[in-house]
């Protein structure tokens, strides 16, 4: 089985908040890392990044990016 990658057009967490219910359905699930959109110009810098509750997040909204497409490892 391979590790176990999710795509959400929603943060599940976000400086102050937190969907628990998805964030509890990642870690019952062996989700390793969480890519998400949703957050653009100037939200950006709100951006939950890195690793939390065993879960790597990454927003890939194609500004924050700078419109370069980024390698999933």
């Amino acid at each position: 089985e391979g590790e176990k990658l999710v795509f959400l057009h929603y943060p599940p967490v976000y400086p102050g908040a937190r969907a628990d219910g998805v964030v509890e359905l990642l870690r019952e699930f062996g989700v390793k890392q969480c890519f998400y959109g949703h957050l653009h110009g100037s939200a950006i810098r709100f951006a939950v990044q890195g690793w939390r509750d065993e879960i790597c997040y990454k927003l890939v909204s194609a500004d924050a990016l700078e419109f370069c497409p980024w390698k999933i490892s």
